[in-house]
């Protein structure tokens, strides 16, 4: 049937053509039943007379109907008239992606945005069992308001219902159009799986996006070469080409370009869901060519970052999942498969629940792990791959380490809270003390002497400081030191020239990186990048460390994976081997990564959920569940009208502020912003809520109204500022900074004016009383078992004779959760006691209340008022204005030992 303007097909009269492709034509065209413009697809007459395709074509128009999401174009209505087949769908207004393209590279931030929402329409078609096999920008459309859209499904692939990703599917163009060995899709944006001619998966459409995202990065598509052949040979074997220094693309939007251009299915995005909130978190927690801060080069030693900033860049990043325009055509190739490569394999060693901090023997066949399985945290032995195990100390000790000969293993006991370094022989023989006040060590490559890491109060301030001893614990000898920053992750290269250690702020784990200290002469060197979440690095050879990072700040929660990767020390390149959901760094301890046999893999993997329980104050210990799942929801403060319960947490994938109705449970989300916000406040009158977020490239204070709405900076810290609490009269903000340059506690007007230190040192976690002008923080001691919480007059600035010691949880699997360890202290609404998290004599955390009387001490009164579970601690909590009620953040968590095999460039030298 010929189409001009003026004909009818139903009820839809045709306006104008809007374009052509070999799958048909486009015409804008009028709904005259609802007076609306609408769009109508037409099948060519030779496609509509074959039932099959026409089959198809019925198929698209049902699956893309099914969908209704605002990132995918929407299908109105679906027709046939005479041998005209067509279908109505959303007429856009604006023009494809490939038509931006041609005009230039897109700005980061607008490629972030974008990709974002194409992930979000491909997302709602991986749902639904559909994959796209031909995304592309033109089947991206960008409307004028800026909103991407998700075009042509006529190549898409549907699994029957139960069947698996890359299974048979119900679409007759897999079964009928597609024999073994045959691509389906455009050559240049396809998946090294599609390129093979095995099934499409949901993987192949994020490999696709991930050629999208370069093009939009860069201008060009990531495998240019001459014929379709060699494209293809480009896609299995080649990486792209750098990204342009020019384009200023920010480390994080290339990591995920990166991943998503990953050879193998299982090392891109698990799924589109994935993607987007990776993109989401890009811009507030990322910069291009981040470096470390002024404050940061400039604290212990004054060392300067050495190194060059050369990395193994070779992409850009964003994911964009495209769809072609509504008229695309198929490239049909035949390739052989190449050889295939062995994928990585993660899968468990221990079951516990309870293992952690891997350690293996020169011959791998041996492991030695901290383990609490029977209650005690003890250094137990496990072979390698036969799987027996025993434990080889009494504890309470963590933090093993092999010898160079394999028969000496050193671990770190707590001796009467203070923690000291003891080795012990394993096979027969006790355990003998070397060092005290030494956190954790590791050998020298020849066995005679072992390095050392020791965190030291002086006066206000603390310091970390890499040190050698003999191997008797003799000789002691300090390499460098630190002020207000903290090392973990004590490695010796396999050279003896260095050791390794991973540094971060003394606060949180926002600032990382790995410093190299030089044996002899103590220089130090700052690896780049600086990365949020960075666990201890393992050596691989004599410049080569292994080691993982994470984007968030609670480090592999909900969707977030850890990354783990090659860093070559001499020239700085990093190289990605694989991401993991479960493997975990937090705050103040670290994820272990110890290299096995060639192509193995160990490190200790955590899973955990975190929920808000609200206690009645009346004695009868009723508690109600207000929140719960796979998520973590914490640091709860109530409105002053105790009404409302603002908290922070993950469950959408990245870390805001959300609310929780008392009265009805009701949750919702009050911030968005693709940056972490966390640990929120109120305003004494409830009109604002203040918070820390890194919006700005560090963590900052921030306040907003009440809604969320407004959202301002308030402090310039230019590291690290945390902890809001305002004062009673709403004068002031009191917040707590790690700039290692004035590490204190701080006090500012909110509207950013008159900041001043009150007390410099290394002190956290500051909360105002509502009854008077007094603060209460955490000030550590990491020579002994014990915390203070000390108080401050903020209008005077003294500090109040009173003071509060609180033992500190002991060491295990457990200390991973590490926030816990200090737990931020809470008034009581009166002001006439301080609350604060401490664990009893069985070792159970909770939440204790003693009497605040200044110049007197009151321990005396010291109580229990809630927590102290068996099988979940006590993280953070807060009251109810009228002191009724206490919200409580507990935590369940699950620790073991992870065997990755298979990884490249890893364990070489213990065949």
């Amino acid at each position: 049937m010929a189409l001009n303007r003026g004909t009818r097909l139903g009820p839809y009269e045709i306006r104008e053509p809007l374009g052509a492709g070999g799958m048909g034509e486009v015409w804008r065209a009028r709904d005259t039943r609802l007076d609306r413009d609408v769009a109508i697809k037409v099948l060519p007459d030779r496609v509509a007379g074959d039932a099959d395709a026409y089959a198809r074509f019925q198929r698209e128009a049902k699956a893309v109907a099914a969908l209704s999401h605002p990132n995918i174009m929407a299908i109105y209505d679906f027709g046939r008239q005479g041998q005209t087949a067509y279908a109505v769908v959303e007429l856009l207004d604006g023009e494809t992606l490939r038509a931006q393209i041609e005009a230039g590279p897109l700005p980061p931030r607008k490629v972030a945005e974008l990709g974002r929402q194409i992930a979000r329409g491909l997302a709602a078609a991986h749902d639904r069992g559909i994959v796209h096999r031909d995304v592309k920008p033109e089947n991206l459309f960008i409307t004028r308001e800026g909103r991407a859209k998700v075009l042509d499904f006529g190549l898409a692939a549907q699994r029957r219902p139960g069947a698996k990703d890359g299974e048979a599917t119900e679409t007759p163009t897999q079964t009928l159009m597609t024999a073994p060995g045959t691509v389906l899709g455009t050559v240049s944006y396809m998946s090294p799986e599609q390129v093979r001619g095995e099934p499409a998966t949901t993987h192949s459409d994020v490999f696709s996006f991930g050629c999208v995202l370069y093009e939009m990065l860069s201008g060009r598509r990531p495998f240019v070469r001459e014929t379709p052949a060699e494209i293809m040979t480009g896609i299995l074997r080649e990486d792209p080409p750098d990204l342009p220094e020019a384009a200023g693309v920010p480390a994080a939007l290339e990591r995920i370009l990166r991943r998503c251009l990953e050879k193998r299915p299982e090392e891109r995005f698990r799924s589109a869901h994935d993607l987007a909130f990776a993109l989401e978190t890009v811009f507030g927690t990322s910069t291009s060519g981040q470096q470390v801060p002024q404050a940061v080069r400039e604290a212990g030693t004054g060392s300067a970052p050495g190194g060059a900033a050369s990395r193994w860049r070779w992409g850009a990043l964003s994911v964009a999942l495209g769809v072609g325009a509504l008229a695309g055509a198929a490239a049909t190739v035949f390739l052989r498969p190449p050889p295939l490569v062995e994928p990585i394999k993660v899968s468990a060693l221990t079951f516990s629940g309870t293992d952690g901090q891997p350690s293996a023997a020169p011959d791998g066949r041996t492991l030695a792990f901290t383990s609490a399985r029977d209650g005690r945290s003890r250094i137990w032995l496990k072979q390698f791959p036969e799987g027996g195990e025993a434990a080889l100390t009494e504890g309470p000790d963590i933090r093993p380490r092999f010898s160079p000969d394999g028969t000496q293993v050193l671990f770190t006991r707590i001796d009467a809270g203070a923690p000291s370094i003891y080795r012990a022989p394993v096979v027969g023989g006790g355990a003998r003390k070397l060092l005290a006040g030494v956190a954790e060590a590791d050998w020298s490559p020849d066995g005679t002497q072992i390095a050392f890491v020791r965190m030291e109060q002086e006066g206000a301030q603390l310091s970390s400081s890499f040190g050698v001893a003999s191997a008797d614990g003799g000789n002691l000898r300090e390499i460098a030191r630190l002020n207000n920053r903290r090392l973990f992750g004590i490695r010796w290269a396999p050279d003896g020239r260095r050791l390794a250690a991973t540094e971060c702020s003394i606060t949180n784990n926002t600032t990382c990186t790995v410093t190299l200290a030089d044996v002899e002469t103590g220089g130090l060197r700052r690896l780049s990048p600086v990365r949020p979440s960075l666990s201890g690095a393992a050596w691989v050879d004599a410049s080569t460390l292994v080691y993982a990072w994470s984007q968030d700040l609670l480090a592999g929660i909900a969707s977030t994976a850890t990354q783990v990767v090659l860093h070559q020390a001499d020239s700085d390149a990093v190289r990605p081997l694989f991401w993991e959901e479960n493997l975990i760094v937090i705050g103040t301890v670290y994820a272990t990564l110890e290299p096995l046999v060639s192509g193995h893999l160990v490190f200790d993997a955590l899973s955990y959920r975190e929920g808000l329980g609200e206690y009645s104050m009346d004695g009868t210990a009723s508690v109600r569940v207000l929140t719960r799942g796979d998520s973590r929801d914490r640091q709860p403060v109530y409105a002053p009208d105790g009404e409302t319960i603002l908290f922070s947490s993950n469950r959408a994938g990245n870390l805001d502020l959300w609310t929780v109705t008392v009265a009805t449970g009701e949750v919702r989300r009050l911030t968005e912003d693709a940056a972490n916000d966390w640990d929120p406040g109120y305003t004494p009158d409830g009109t604002h809520v203040l918070w820390s977020s890194g919006r700005s490239g560090n963590l900052e204070i921030w306040i907003a109204a009440a809604d969320g709405s407004g959202a301002r900076q308030v402090t310039r810290d230019g590291v690290d500022a945390e902890n809001p609490t305002a004062t009673p009269d709403g004068r002031w903000v009191v917040y707590s900074s790690g700039n290692p340059a004035h590490t204190g506690i701080w006090r500012i007007r909110p509207d950013g004016s008159e900041a001043s230190m009150l007390v410099p040192g290394a002190y956290f976690l500051p909360d105002t009383s509502p009854a008077a002008p007094y603060t209460a923080f955490v000030r550590t001691h990491p020579d002994t078992a014990f915390n203070e919480i000390l108080v401050l007059d903020v209008e005077s600035g003294e500090l109040v004779d009173f003071r509060i010691q609180v033992r500190r949880a002991a060491p295990g699997a457990s200390e991973r959760t590490g926030a816990a360890n200090l737990g931020r202290p809470r008034w009581l609404r009166d002001g006439s006691a301080i609350a604060f998290l401490g664990e009893d004599d069985e070792g159970r955390r909770g939440i204790y209340v003693q009497d605040f009387v200044p110049g007197r001490d009151t321990s005396a009164t010291r109580r229990k008022l809630a927590g102290f579970a068996s099988d979940r601690e006590a993280e953070t909590f807060a009251f109810s204005p009228d002191g009724r009620r206490l919200t409580l953040a507990e935590i369940q968590e699950s620790s073991s030992l992870m065997l990755a095999e298979n990884v490249p460039g890893v364990g070489a030298t213990r065949d």
